[in-house]
């Protein structure tokens, strides 16, 4: 069987705030498909941040690909930084209390981003990984969980919890919900 290979790149899309990993069509460059999958653009405007000749059937290739995707969140993906000021959405909460907003529905992928950015790392479940590592994830209630439903938490945690209730978009139940995990959650060091 030929090997299949495809041109990868990360490119800045004319219309998008953030890059993209994409397949590049080699006989019409205009067409590009996001992260390999059905769904493209055609007519593209794009700026190709980096890029690689990939047989993504390969491990070599499988590889490469992860560096891509690497290098893509870690140098490209602002919007996952530690949070300045408190706002009432979902997200995450590190060990060392720091909080990064994602949009509804986000926690996957944002999950995948901040493990890169942060672990210098790509794994197949980037929820379990950082639940494990003692992330909580927030939701749009105010609940805050771990994967394992284990309610241990830092210190730093805790105040970063009562941080929170300083939003200003915060609602009551929003508020109600944050002051009943900071009394649910034990803390560990």
């Amino acid at each position: 069987m030929k090997n299949k290979v495809e041109h990868w790149a990360i490119v800045k899309p004319e219309h998008l705030e953030e890059p993209a990993l994409v397949i590049i069509d080699k006989t019409n460059p205009g067409t590009i498909y996001w992260n390999g999958g059905p769904s493209h653009m055609t007519h593209a405007k794009y700026q190709i941040l980096e890029d690689a000749y990939v047989d993504s059937a390969t491990e070599n290739g499988s590889n490469v690909l992860d560096i891509l995707e690497l290098h893509m969140y870690q140098n490209n993906f602002k919007r996952y930084e530690p949070a300045n000021q408190p706002l009432r959405s979902e997200g995450w909460l590190s060990p060392d209390g720091k909080v990064y907003f994602c949009y509804y529905g986000e926690h996957r992928s944002s999950a995948r981003i901040i493990t890169a950015k942060y672990y210098g790392k790509i794994v197949d479940n980037a929820e379990n990984f950082l639940e494990n590592k003692l992330w909580l994830k927030i939701y749009a209630d105010g609940l805050m969980v771990r994967g394992d439903w284990k309610q241990e938490c830092t210190q730093k945690q805790i105040d970063a919890m009562g941080w929170l209730c300083g939003a200003e978009n915060a609602t009551p139940k929003w508020l109600e919900r944050i002051k009943e995990n900071i009394e649910y959650f034990e803390v560990i060091e």
